[in-house]
């Protein structure tokens, strides 16, 4: 496997070919701390965590995921994180936008190794080592997405803060996709046939297998040259989705569509399209 050297704070470190195409390494810019990189990955919509009254409990709605790694000279003491959509220089379109500090904005919850590091607001997050990998999530609406441009924001109790903005991308292994069904009254009393839409997630695995998720419902199957196929049920309802998948030549994400089944245990749904975003 083909491997690079890339000094990094003054020290050397390897990165293979499939790495850099997974996750690339991004230098801050001029004003950050010193020898900082960070990169930041769009994993979608495949927790919830974050609740509508601005508190870090579920509230029954998927929340977008996001993955940040970072890396610093030496350890440091983190104030505050916050995450906004970008506009025209790299400049924020809204302030405060996501964050875990000011509560004049939209919650920020962050967690690593799974644990939790904010139960709400906080005027101080944690201590980082010279390296960590960090989940946010936030109840977004739609407006940071597949290509939405971001700025991620980490603020230091030293005083100093690192900033980068992205575009974002999923990882190079997770489709990320939209749906839409056409569902009927769940009983005689209920409202007229309406048409429902929402996201999903498909991680393809190197052995040949698909797993992912679709409003809460769990889906596994398998992938078979360039065709799809996986399903699942839970309490919530049922789901399949099938569908073929597209690799450019010369590499670079793929991108999928097809047809997708989803009945939900509230409404008489039937079948719909989706698509990679």
């Amino acid at each position: 496997m083909t491997q690079i050297i890339r000094p990094i704070g003054g020290a050397a470190v390897v990165f293979t070919r499939s790495s850099l195409r997974l996750l690339v390494l991004l230098l801050a810019t001029a004003g950050s701390a010193a020898g900082q990189t960070m990169a930041l990955e769009l994993l979608g919509r495949d927790a919830d965590r974050v609740s509508r009254d601005e508190t870090a409990e579920p509230d029954g709605y998927t929340d977008v995921h996001f993955r940040v790694k970072v890396e610093f000279p030496r350890p440091v003491e983190v104030r505050s994180i916050a995450l906004r959509a970008a506009g025209e220089g790299d400049r924020p379109l809204d302030e405060p936008g996501y964050g875990t500090q000011d509560p004049e904005g939209r919650l920020l919850v962050v967690e690593r190794d799974g644990r939790r590091l904010n139960q709400g607001f906080t005027s101080r997050l944690t201590g980082l080592e010279d390296e960590a990998t960090l989940d946010l999530y936030l109840g977004d609406n739609g407006t940071l997405d597949v290509g939405s441009r971001v700025l991620l924001e980490i603020a230091l109790v030293e005083g100093s803060v690192v900033r980068r903005a992205f575009t974002l991308t999923p990882p190079a292994n997770r489709l990320l996709g939209t749906w839409q069904v056409h569902c009927g009254p769940g009983s005689a009393q209920a409202f007229e046939p309406m048409t429902l839409s929402g996201r999903l997630w498909l991680d393809l695995d190197a052995d040949g297998s698909a797993t992912g998720e679709i409003d809460g419902i769990p889906l596994s199957g398998s992938v078979s040259g360039d065709s799809i196929a996986a399903a699942g049920e839970s309490e919530l309802g049922r789901a399949s989705v099938q569908g073929e998948i597209v690799r450019p030549r010369g590499g670079g994400r793929p991108s999928a569509s097809g047809w997708l089944e989803y009945q939900p245990v509230e409404a008489r749904c039937g079948s719909g399209p989706w698509s990679t975003q």
